[in-house]
């Protein structure tokens, strides 16, 4: 899985995201030398980015750190050790409490991963920032006519507003909506349709009754996908972690 999200990111499918999450980062009110939690890190594309938009500003934001977790210790190593100066790792269950200690961070970006409200708001300092990316029911679109994905449900965003309430209130909400255009290169194309479906939930659901009659891949696959801020606001109210790695 992580080498095909590799394939995805490095062959831009994920870019307009990118650009979202770098100006609600910019934007960020955030004091010097942020903390960041990469929560699901991945390859740590998300995690270079933040390090990127921080170290390109002028301001004391340079010297940031980005914590990169993930149950996966295959992926969090291959996040370390894309930037090893400024990023630590830690093998984790989001779910479980973290050991991570209260108020210590000021960013955790959430993209495409599980959710613990009660830890995330635990962890962030009053006003820190929870920046989470859901998919949007045209998320894949292509790929769903034949069976290739899942189905997504309408109204995950309003649903998670609704999960976060009220420790967390929402500050910003953008919508990214693109088609990456395949080249018509049948063997790069069939590698990037299959590592889109590989990367994700529906990897675990595939039928292998329909893989010899699936349909032709599209001109298109569609990206379309919620970005949404959110501001941590009154107590933390956790189980608590204690001492921890930030």
């Amino acid at each position: 899985m992580l080498d095909a999200r590799a394939l995805v990111h490095e062959a831009g499918f994920f870019d307009p995201l990118k650009r979202e999450l770098a100006a609600v980062l910019r934007e960020a009110p955030l004091r010097a030398a942020p903390r960041v939690l990469d929560a699901g890190c991945g390859t740590g594309h998300y995690t270079e980015l933040a390090l990127e938009v921080f170290e390109a500003s002028d301001t004391e934001v340079r010297s940031a750190r980005v914590l990169a977790m993930d149950l996966s210790p295959a992926a969090v190593l291959r996040t370390v050790r894309r930037r090893p100066a400024a990023v630590n790792g830690l093998v984790a269950d989001t779910w479980q409490p973290l050991p991570i200690r209260d108020g210590s961070i000021d960013v955790v970006l959430d993209v495409f991963a599980p959710r613990n409200a009660s830890e995330f708001r635990r962890i962030l300092r009053p006003g820190g920032m929870l920046l989470v990316v859901v998919p949007r029911p045209e998320h894949l679109l292509e790929l769903r006519a034949d069976g290739r994905v899942l189905q997504i449900p309408e109204g995950k965003a309003a649903a998670l507003v609704e999960e976060l309430e009220p420790d967390f209130g929402l500050r910003t909400e953008r919508f990214v909506d693109a088609r990456f255009a395949l080249d018509q290169d049948a063997a790069a194309d069939d590698a990037l349709a299959a590592a889109i479906i590989g990367m994700g939930p529906s990897a675990h659901h595939r039928s292998t009754e329909r893989a010899a009659d699936v349909q032709a891949l599209p001109d298109a696959i569609t990206l379309a996908v919620d970005v949404l801020a959110f501001e941590a606001v009154g107590e933390g109210r956790g189980p608590g972690g204690g001492a921890g790695t930030e």
